[in-house]
């Protein structure tokens, strides 16, 4: 069934890696502090990237079934290049997670390494055995999915699995999790579905070739892939979720500063309307008793009789200055 709806199969394969690219290029657009923020970009090339190179098979199956079409050496040429691309990307991804204070020349090597390990090992044994171009290019997607594939998987894997701890420790074990899932996915998608490979002149793809993949399981390699390609996306967008609760954490934050600032500024307005008041009332108090002493002055200076004054200063401070119930005025 499977091998008969195997364009199907290819389809649902490079739509797990684009939906996957497409998740992560819309997380990127948000703010965070993790680690893997920073790693998204180049995991989301090489969704975009492996989803081509799916879909490109995918049609060429399609001109195969109908027409008996053979794709063309530049054609094959063009499939390959984003099949090197896409894993490359994947290596970034990896090295970027687990090599955080590598500098980017030395992420550049190590790439350079392999692509030159690839390179040089396609055109040792092409030279080797005089291959065809047709043939050449074959040997070359196999060694590619050996040479970079694979090591780009387990590195992701392990990255993943590296920074899963992170989010544990602020308090995320959920998204951490789904990053277990996620790498346990990328592993067999790798270590597993990258191995098996159309036969060439190389001795592993003899045995572990995608014929005999379909022989001993039932199903072609293909389907493997894209179970694990979705897996992978599945896991990893649900871990994508820790951004939002990442920012909505931040907003929270964020508003419980701005409240606890507004009420320390309603507190300090509140104490100096307070102080003003008190003050305002001791000026008001010191002035009502120097009004009373400038009164009394003048009293005293009347030219009354010394009882007539002394009358009326009585009077003017028991009516001027507050008393209790029972007083004694002294002068």
């Amino acid at each position: 069934f499977f091998v008969r709806n195997i364009v199907a199969v290819f389809f649902f394969y490079g739509l797990a890696f684009f939906v996957m690219g497409l998740a992560l290029l819309l997380a990127s657009r948000l703010p965070s502090v993790f680690r893997f923020s920073v790693a998204i970009v180049p995991l989301a090339i090489f969704g975009f990237l492996h989803a081509g190179h799916e879909w490109v098979e995918m049609f060429q199956k399609i001109a195969a079934l109908t027409s008996g079409y053979t794709p063309a050496v530049g054609e094959e040429v063009v499939r390959l290049g984003l099949l090197v691309l896409s894993f490359v990307a994947l290596l970034v991804f990896g090295l970027v997670l687990l090599m955080p204070t590598a500098s980017r020349w030395r992420t550049a090597a190590t790439i350079g390494v392999m692509l030159l390990l690839w390179l040089g090992g396609v055109a040792i044994v092409a030279a080797r055995y005089g291959l065809s171009s047709a043939d050449t290019l074959a040997l070359a997607d196999g060694m590619a999915r050996y040479v970079l594939g694979i090591p780009a998987a387990i590195l992701g894997a392990w990255a993943l699995m590296a920074q899963q701890r992170t989010f544990r420790e602020h308090n995320m074990p959920q998204f951490g999790r789904d990053l277990v899932w996620s790498a346990a996915a990328l592993l067999l998608y790798g270590a597993v579905g990258q191995m098996f490979v159309r036969e060439t002149v190389l001795a592993p793809s003899h045995l572990l070739s995608s014929t005999n993949f379909l022989l001993w399981f039932g199903i072609p390699v293909q389907l493997f892939r894209a179970v694990m390609a979705a897996g992978f996306t599945f896991f990893l967008v649900r871990a994508l979720r820790a951004f939002e609760v990442e920012d909505r954490r931040r907003l929270e934050q964020e508003t419980s500063a701005k409240l606890t600032a507004q009420a320390a500024v309603l507190d300090t307005e509140r104490r100096n309307a307070q102080q003003t008041e008190r003050l305002n009332e001791e000026l008001r108090v010191t002035a009502h008793k120097l009004s009373v002493l400038l009164d009394l002055s003048n009293l005293l200076n009347s030219p009354e009789t010394i009882k007539d004054r002394f009358s009326q200063l009585l009077v003017h401070i028991v009516e001027s200055l507050p008393f209790s119930d029972a007083g004694l005025i002294v002068l």
